[in-house]
């Protein structure tokens, strides 16, 4: 299914945007990328990134009226300029 494929690649690009970088990205198979993860012993790393990234909040809507404060694009920016203020301070995320 190439739909979770683009998903993964659009989360990557939109990463990148907030870091200021231009993300090389080759268009690898599903499947490749799978047969060579389970060769590693990286199955589950492979079903996590190759399936659904899709999170629908209209049940948490629904039930508590909340709705997200700031966008995607947004969020992905203040915690590029939280980890850049970290790694000022010496702090490691590791």
């Amino acid at each position: 299914d190439p739909v979770p494929a683009r998903a993964a690649a659009a989360l990557i690009q939109r990463i990148a945007q907030a870091l200021d970088q231009n993300p090389r990205l080759l268009p690898i198979p599903s499947a490749l990328l799978a047969v060579g993860a389970l060769a590693v012993g990286k199955a589950a790393v492979a079903r996590r990134l190759l399936g659904s990234l899709r999170v629908d909040i209209r049940p948490t809507h629904a039930l508590l009226g909340w709705s997200p404060p700031v966008t995607m694009a947004e969020a992905l920016r203040e915690t590029v300029a939280a980890l850049s203020r970290s790694s000022e301070k010496g702090i490691t995320t590791e």
